[in-house]
């Protein structure tokens, strides 16, 4: 991890911190082990909210990649998720 990357990873805890809510980082092989680490995630906390980010990409980037966000969104029920851009 750059050092770049580890000041932003800090700044983000620091504002769950304040916001009074939990930051969690876990590794996935790929975007649909991204996709079902998280919902299992949020089924083991019973979660009810979800706040993440959704990264600016081409078109063609979500077309070829697909899109963490949109899958999330097509598989989670009964959960409200906030979805905020960069």
């Amino acid at each position: 991890m750059t050092e770049d990357q580890e000041g932003i990873l800090n700044k983000m805890k620091l504002l769950a911190d304040r916001l009074g809510g939990n930051f969690e980082l876990h590794d996935a092989a790929n975007r649909r082990g991204t996709v079902d680490e998280i919902i299992k995630q949020l089924e083991k906390k019973k979660a009810t909210q979800l706040i993440i980010g959704h990264s600016a990409r081409t078109r063609r980037q979500e077309i070829l990649e697909g899109s963490v966000v949109e899958r999330l969104l097509r598989k989670v029920r009964h959960l409200d998720i906030l979805v905020v851009a960069d």
